[in-house]
């Protein structure tokens, strides 16, 4: 699994520093340290908030919940490349952890391997910011992983499939040619429609990228 995430805890290679992405499509933002308003300091797990997990202790804490508030909110991460960078960790430590404790329960020599539906370098194109700022989607996230048989025993006992049909460079173009619909739906959307479209929407992907990897063709 090594080779797969890389160690534990270390930061992803996935996401690129904003200085290292192309210009940015839709949300054009750099995202770099100084879009972080002042009043949202780095908290002690490494996203920026703009109400900070302390304030959310001791009665101060209850009067914000009550008012609607939590300290993880969609709405009050402050989203800098630090906060893309965090949140993916914890999601490629999830998905470690998930797939450990899945490979002591089948157990009996059988095991799955995560593949990314949305291969990992579409989050150091032009779409990087609209993915994880707008859409708030990254590799390791749920919505964008799939298991794969990590052996053939696996394939035969499970019924998953050894390997996707396209290859990873297909994978990419295909994926970058649907983030661009998405978004140029998201552009024509009005405000109240833009929330919605562009995190059901995202979601969604996962879906066609998992028809266009596994499907037969139908023709």
């Amino acid at each position: 699994m090594a080779g797969w995430f890389g160690k534990r805890g270390a930061s992803p290679q996935g996401l690129g520093s904003p200085q290292d992405l192309p210009p940015q499509r839709i949300t054009t933002s750099n995202w770099g340290p100084a879009a972080a308003p002042q009043m949202a300091p780095v908290d002690t797990d490494g996203i920026s908030r703009i109400f900070s997990k302390e304030l959310f202790e001791g009665e101060r804490g209850e009067f914000l919940r009550s008012m609607g508030f939590s300290p993880d909110a969609l709405g009050n991460i402050a989203q800098t490349a630090d906060t893309f960078a965090t949140m993916e960790a914890r999601y490629r430590d999830r998905l470690e952890a998930f797939v450990e404790r899945s490979g002591a329960i089948i157990g009996d020599g059988l095991s799955v391997r995560p593949l990314f539906l949305m291969p990992e370098t579409v989050w150091q194109s032009q779409y990087r910011n609209f993915l994880c700022a707008t859409c708030r989607l990254y590799p390791a996230g749920p919505s964008n992983v799939f298991f794969l048989a990590g052996t053939l025993q696996t394939a035969k006992t499970l019924g998953l499939p050894l390997q996707a049909r396209m290859p990873p460079e297909e994978a990419h173009d295909f994926a970058i040619q649907i983030v661009g619909v998405l978004g140029e739906m998201f552009e024509k959307a009005n405000e109240r429609e833009r929330a919605g479209l562009a995190y059901e929407g995202a979601r969604g992907l996962g879906t066609i990228m998992t028809v266009k990897l596994f499907d037969p063709p139908q023709y």
